[in-house]
């Protein structure tokens, strides 16, 4: 999947027109002038079809990054919803866990794995949290 990236630039008595954007001898995109927008166009694996997608921003480093990810996200094969607003922490896949949860799943994963059972008494002195350290909140 190739995904390009696209500058509108100005011309003068409200006209307009969209360009590509050059890449340098240093794989480095190299800034369009008069540029008011950037967009990306990829081919939607849905459909089939070219889709134009505006970055809404007049920042090349950000277009750059944003087609850098739908590039990965079509690569992977991921189509990525916009979170809605009724969504709830449970049902987000990317909520961070919790120091207690990740020392509990550490731990059920060394037994999992077999270690002995002094080691992962060893594995649990050491990640407790001591007395007198600071203790972050989670």
């Amino acid at each position: 999947m190739t995904v390009k990236l696209y500058a509108r630039i100005y011309l003068g008595d409200g006209k307009s027109k969209w360009v590509a954007v050059k890449t340098g001898a240093n794989h480095r995109h190299i800034p369009v002038r008069d540029t008011f927008d950037y967009c990306i166009q990829f081919t939607d694996p849905l459909k089939g079809k070219q889709v134009q997608v505006s970055c809404k921003t007049t920042d090349l480093h950000l277009a750059v990054a944003a087609m850098k990810r739908k590039e990965a996200e079509l690569l992977d094969g991921i189509v990525v919803s916009l979170p809605t607003a009724n969504a709830s922490a449970s049902a987000n896949p990317f909520a961070r866990m919790t120091l207690a949860d990740a020392r509990e799943k550490y731990l059920s994963n060394c037994e999992a794995r077999g270690l002995d059972h002094k080691t992962i008494r060893a594995y649990t002195s050491a990640i407790e949290p001591r007395y007198g350290e600071v203790n972050w909140p989670d």
